[in-house]
């Protein structure tokens, strides 16, 4: 799997969860609109869905932010682990592959043919521990230690 492609699986996936935030925040919507037009709004549910929707809008807004990231991938090679770069890494024994992307506030998790595909941001110490290497060299992340396949 190209790291082009990889980007439009993560943009198809992003694509879904704001079609069903925007499906959830709609039905909020329409309960606050209810509760609104009663004689007696019960406040406590006023205030609970009110925040619920200012926790999806926050969500939604990332979501859209990673979109827009995805958006514009450039695949480009990468011969160090460096945001863009799709990075094979060998701790405890199994190999995962991550896309190390800027700090977008989401992640995204992908199974394809068999392999677990994540994004990887600076905030994640993963991230810090591969960051600026090459294929082959060591890494340690807390108390475990591995070390980079392949950088793309």
């Amino acid at each position: 799997m190209t790291k082009d492609e990889l980007a439009r699986e993560f943009l198809n996936q992003l694509a879904e969860s704001e079609k069903s935030l925007l499906q959830e925040l709609s039905v909020i919507e329409e309960h606050l609109r209810s509760l609104r037009k009663g004689d007696v709004a019960d406040q406590a549910d006023v205030v609970y869905e009110s925040a619920r929707k200012v926790a999806l809008l926050e969500a939604l807004e990332q979501i859209r932010k990673a979109m827009l990231y995805f958006s514009a991938f450039n695949g480009t090679p990468k011969k160090r682990a460096e945001e863009g770069a799709l990075v094979e890494v060998e701790l405890k024994g199994s190999r995962a592959y991550f896309l190390l992307i800027p700090d977008l506030g989401t992640t995204c998790k992908l199974e394809i043919d068999g392999r677990e595909y994540r994004t990887l941001s600076p905030s994640a110490p993963l991230y810090r521990a591969v960051a600026g290497k090459r294929a082959g060299e060591q890494i340690k992340v807390a108390e475990f230690e591995g070390r980079i396949v392949s950088v793309e």
